[in-house]
């Protein structure tokens, strides 16, 4: 599955070589770099306050709808990580918005918020993200590019089903987890997972 950190990677490569960058101002990248940096580190709440500042610089020198997708998402992100959980999900819900503006791709948003809400035990909620995603994941054929990224996926699916009562497509969803990571063994996903509620603060 993309990754929206990719868009983030080459927009500092093209910046690092000097190639032109016009639709991209130097505040909103040198505040992207240090929180992209500090979440390669795993100190996500640097990265929460850096991207704030990326955020509120890419609307000052008008920045792409890529950057700014990818930095409300990465914002939203962090947000959870540390905990500022309904302010992830106005970010993340930005992230989506600027998706559309570009077709870009809202499923990494709404697989955020679907997991978002599942590590609050909001299980309603996540379930109603997951089914946003599983249409896109079908158009994309998602099994076949990340088998186990998507068994991971329908593991989570199948566990919010069963919360809320939903038995019998949980067990369907829990079938299909066991399928894919039988039909692919030794094989991980190229992705890692977001890790909310890991690193909450007070500030």
């Amino acid at each position: 599955m993309f990754n929206k950190l990719i868009l983030i990677v080459l927009f500092l490569h093209l910046v690092s070589s000097c190639a032109p960058v016009p639709i991209n101002g130097p505040m909103t990248t040198s505040y992207g770099k240090a929180g992209y940096l500090a979440q390669q580190q795993g100190d996500w709440d640097t990265a929460r306050k850096n991207y704030a500042l990326a955020v509120k610089n890419a609307e000052l020198e008008i920045a792409s709808f890529e950057m700014e997708s990818t930095l409300n998402y990465e914002y939203g992100r962090s947000l959870g990580v540390t905990c500022f959980y309904k302010d992830a999900q106005t970010y993340l819900l930005k992230a989506i918005q600027f998706d559309q503006h570009y077709n870009g791709p809202t499923h990494m948003g709404i697989l955020e918020l679907a997991r978002l809400n599942y590590d609050q035990a909001k299980h309603l909620e996540a379930t109603k993200y997951f089914e946003k995603l599983l249409p896109i994941y079908e158009i994309a054929s998602a099994e076949k590019h990340d088998p186990i990224g998507v068994a991971n996926v329908y593991e989570e699916y199948s566990i919010s089903l069963n919360k809320i009562g939903r038995t019998k497509e949980s067990l369907h969803f829990r079938q299909l987890t066991e399928e894919l990571r039988s039909n692919n063994p030794g094989k991980t996903s190229p992705t890692e997972r977001t890790p909310y509620g890991k690193q909450c603060t007070n500030y």
